[in-house]
């Protein structure tokens, strides 16, 4: 029999006294102590097992997972699934037996969604992957919502688990993102890219600053202001009393657009910060912020108490009101 081929006398013992436990004892969570009489059945069986290799074995863990799913309480798995298989066989490493048993049963394990494809585990090496916190980096989202988009364009790999990490192919998250791209952004969305409101994606779109898709915001707009925004930022280091832009803004009362277009133009000094993301990578200077907040159009002083610009002119004139 090939599987027997070339293992030590005693490997090939304890290779037909696991075989057959997985078939005689089928699912309990710890292995309990084996008689001397029990160890020859198992081999003996074991013995029976190896000629049908592997189906025999595939079979008798089809049997353990069926078994598992009825005692209450048993949670999800490689370790709760298969029982003493696992703790009492698979995990121990450097062990000739387990490395022709473990790739059989991490197939299994892959099959029936308990285990993701690349999880490392069993003595798989998986090709090279990312997590899901850099999938989340390269697309500029938010963790969840990186999750949602990779499950509906089916790039999470079966069996993966939350609270548990686990590996994405780099070409599933390119073409995840990459459609996603293709198609318009709904408001909240922009918002969430950029890190702002909704009402600041509406002032953007209006100003011209991003573009519209439909009743959407084009997704490629959002990357094409973020990158010119970006390229205005001085090489040296940001002064002490940088902030993010949009809290700037917050707190001057300046519309985050208006400061964006200051930005593009060079009448508002701007540096670059590699610990956030979006519109919040860009730090400016509150006080920069305050010089025009004081020297505000007649289009804008109109717009910010809700009347025309034709009424702002007449007060001015009028001195009701200085900008």
């Amino acid at each position: 029999m090939l599987l027997l081929d070339g293992l030590p006398y005693r490997r090939v013992a304890q290779l037909l006294e696991r075989v057959g436990r997985v078939e005689l004892l089928g699912w309990t969570r710890r292995l309990a102590r084996q008689t001397p009489e029990a160890d020859a059945a198992a081999r003996r069986l074991g013995f029976e097992m190896v000629s049908d290799w592997p189906a025999s074995l595939l079979r008798a863990l089809d049997g353990i997972l069926l078994a598992a799913s009825e005692p209450v309480g048993v949670e999800e798995g490689i370790i709760a699934r298969y029982g003493w298989v696992y703790p009492d066989w698979l995990a121990v490493e450097n062990d000739e037996v387990t490395a022709l048993i473990a790739p059989i049963v991490r197939g299994h394990a892959v099959l029936n969604g308990i285990v993701a494809r690349d999880e490392p585990m069993l003595g798989h090496r998986p090709p090279p992957t990312i997590s899901l916190t850099a999938a989340a980096r390269l697309s500029g989202l938010s963790r969840e919502r990186t999750r949602a988009l990779l499950e509906g364009a089916g790039a999470i790999p079966d069996g993966s688990k939350r609270g548990v990490a686990f590996a994405l192919e780099p070409a599933a998250v390119a073409a995840a993102t990459t459609a996603q791209k293709t198609m318009g952004l709904t408001r909240e969305s922009a918002a969430v890219l950029l890190g702002t409101s909704r009402s600041r994606v509406a002032d953007l779109l209006r100003a011209g600053l991003l573009d519209r898709e439909g009743k959407h915001v084009a997704a490629t707009s959002i990357e094409t202001l973020l990158r010119l925004l970006h390229s205005k930022s001085r090489s040296q280091p940001a002064p002490p009393s940088a902030v993010p832009l949009p809290r700037a803004c917050r707190g001057w009362g300046v519309p985050l657009a208006e400061a964006c277009e200051a930005i593009v133009v060079g009448r508002l000094a701007v540096w670059a910060s590699p610990a956030s993301g979006g519109l919040s990578m860009l730090l400016v200077r509150p006080e920069d912020l305050g010089a025009r907040r004081r020297q505000l159009s007649l289009a804008v002083a109109a717009r910010r108490i809700g009347i025309h610009t034709e009424c702002m002119g007449q007060l001015v004139r009028a001195g009701a009101v200085a900008i």
